[in-house]
């Protein structure tokens, strides 16, 4: 017996469909980079959440203790050194000729004691606020805590404005025992980054 002629070529039912490609895992950038910190590894920042880390500081409580100081010990600087100018304005004295000429000061190259006073007494707190707010800082981007630094800070700005006074009234020993009072939190913040540096190595 002759095969019906549709059997001759008869097509199975079930097609062949290619396996679906394995989806490929995502890859954290954020997650994969490690950094090392001390004998521990610590996981590096979210690559995808860097636009966010500035806003975060804000709400970092040793920062914001960090930015009030620098805001107090900015303006200790900056009314000394307006002071100056006004008390110079006041003994009509100046080391400038064209000042000289301008406004009708005595030309000098010594200033008048008022006015020399002012100036020690600027020179005097930014010798030591700008290390101050320097070695602040790397405490705030070394993770330093909390307790330490509201009291490293208000001790240092508050015997600095006092000691700025105590100066350019005259005041003895007052003037002596603010600079010692705000040195103490000074040296004790050098020594507590140092412990930081350290402990990171």
């Amino acid at each position: 017996n002759r095969a019906k002629p549709e059997m001759l070529f008869s097509v199975p039912t079930t097609c062949w469909t290619p396996s679906p490609t394995p989806k490929k895992e995502s890859y954290d950038l954020g997650r994969a980079v490690q950094r090392p910190l001390g004998r521990h590894l610590r996981p590096g920042p979210d690559v995808h959440n860097l636009e966010g880390i500035e806003m975060n500081q804000l709400n970092n409580p040793v920062f914001v203790a960090y930015a009030v100081t620098c805001v107090a010990l900015s303006g200790n600087l900056l009314f000394l050194w307006a002071y100056s100018g006004a008390t110079r304005n006041k003994n009509k004295s100046t080391p400038n000729p064209e000042d000289a000429t301008r406004f009708n000061a005595t030309l000098a190259d010594i200033d008048p004691p008022a006015v020399a006073r002012v100036l020690r007494a600027h020179a005097n707190a930014q010798a030591s606020i700008v290390p101050f707010l320097a070695l602040g800082l790397v405490y705030v981007l070394g993770g330093g805590p909390l307790s330490p630094a509201v009291l490293y800070f208000s001790i240092f700005t508050l015997a600095r404005l006092l000691h700025s006074w105590a100066y350019l009234a005259g005041r003895q020993p007052l003037r002596t025992i603010f600079f010692v009072a705000a040195s103490l939190p000074l040296l004790a913040l050098m020594v507590h980054v140092v412990w930081l540096l350290l402990a990171g190595l």
